[in-house]
């Protein structure tokens, strides 16, 4: 939940997958519940 929601940190390394322009998230949908 915080690599695609929280604040952009080096807490959180793959946060900054949010900056690139062709993010793409593969997930199951009880993947995708938890966020």
């Amino acid at each position: 939940k915080k690599v695609l929601y929280g604040p952009i940190t080096p807490r959180v390394p793959g946060s900054i997958l949010q900056l690139h322009p062709n993010l793409i998230v593969v997930a199951d949908e009880e993947a995708l519940s938890e966020i």
